[in-house]
């Protein structure tokens, strides 16, 4: 590791007051002005060693992990998304929002398909974007803060058929949340597609219920 790196993880490292801290970040900030960009390698080493900063993020790793995920680094794709805070912080500063951590983790499974950690993550997501579309039912299905339309519902369907493979793969069991979510898709679209015939989705549902 470079010496400018070593010096920095000790001082962040040594029991001083904040103040103190924030003026050494700011000199090394300036001291690394003539220096080459971070590696990939280099950043895991500074995350191992202290807490990053959202300056340091910002300044030094953000721009070796956007060209390395531009450049299909799957080494660079998963420190973005161990570091997805400080993303999300940067991009809301600026009002530019290029990487979403979904996103990130299609990124990655397309490099690697295999990657268990990445599928794991997929998985976890998957998981609580289903349980959130079916959480106001009987009041109706979600599509992100809105209720769902048919065409959307449809979608919804083929998500879940994705998700189950995908649950398989991981030798996981999720057949009562995926009969769940797959009744009320089908009984919202068909709530949807009739709804003059009944007061709300919970009328419906109590006119057809689950077989």
């Amino acid at each position: 590791m470079r010496a400018i790196l070593e010096q920095y993880i000790l001082l962040e490292n040594k029991a001083d007051l904040r103040a103190n801290k924030v003026k050494a970040m700011q000199a090394f900030l300036v001291a690394f002005e003539t220096e080459e960009p971070l590696s990939l390698n280099e950043i895991k080493m500074l995350m191992e060693s202290i807490p990053i900063r959202q300056l340091v993020f910002e300044q030094l790793i953000y721009p070796t992990l956007n060209g390395g995920i531009e450049a299909e680094s799957i080494e660079a794709v998963n420190l973005m998304l161990e570091l997805i805070q400080h993303v999300y912080a940067f991009q809301s500063r600026r009002e530019e929002w290029k990487y979403y951590a979904n996103d990130l983790i299609d990124i990655g499974l397309r490099l690697d398909p295999l990657d268990n950690r990445l599928r794991k993550m997929k998985y976890d997501s998957a998981v609580q974007f289903l349980s959130y579309s079916i959480h106001e039912v009987p009041i109706g299905v979600l599509w992100d803060n809105d209720g769902a339309n048919e065409i959307q519902c449809q979608e919804l369907l083929e998500y879940a058929d994705e998700f189950e493979q995908l649950s398989q793969s991981l030798s996981r069991d999720d057949s009562e949340l995926l009969a769940q979510c797959r009744y009320y898709y089908r009984s919202y679209a068909a709530y949807l597609a009739a709804r003059a015939s009944y007061a709300n989705f919970a009328a419906y549902l109590e006119q057809h219920p689950h077989q």
